[in-house]
């Protein structure tokens, strides 16, 4: 679920300036609430519609994480992102996607 908080990140800060990204990065933010809703509901008592739930608001704390956390480096580095942990996430997420969710 960090990764759709991850993207949904990018979604925020790519609005202005590429419109056509940010819907690309809110969508894969989707596919990762989507699967992260799957999983938790095959291995849970919850329903689907209960992880889902969950899975969302999950998720846009972590966004919120991400965009306190991205400001402050912004602030120090001029990158969102880079020289941050939240680089390294973007790793895990790229493999994440290639292996989890392209089965």
């Amino acid at each position: 679920i960090r990764c759709s908080g991850l993207n949904l990140f990018y979604a925020t800060i790519m609005k202005e300036k590429s419109p056509e990204l940010s819907a690309k990065f809110h969508d894969l933010a989707g596919e990762f609430a989507y699967t992260a809703a799957k999983l938790d509901s095959q291995f849970s008592d919850r329903s689907f519609d209960e992880s889902q739930k969950n899975m969302i608001e999950a998720a846009m704390k972590i966004m919120g994480s991400y965009q306190k956390d991205g400001k402050d480096n912004w602030t120090k580095t001029g990158s969102y992102f880079q020289g941050s942990y939240i680089k390294d996430d973007d790793e895990i997420c790229k493999v994440a996607k290639k292996n989890v969710m392209n089965q």
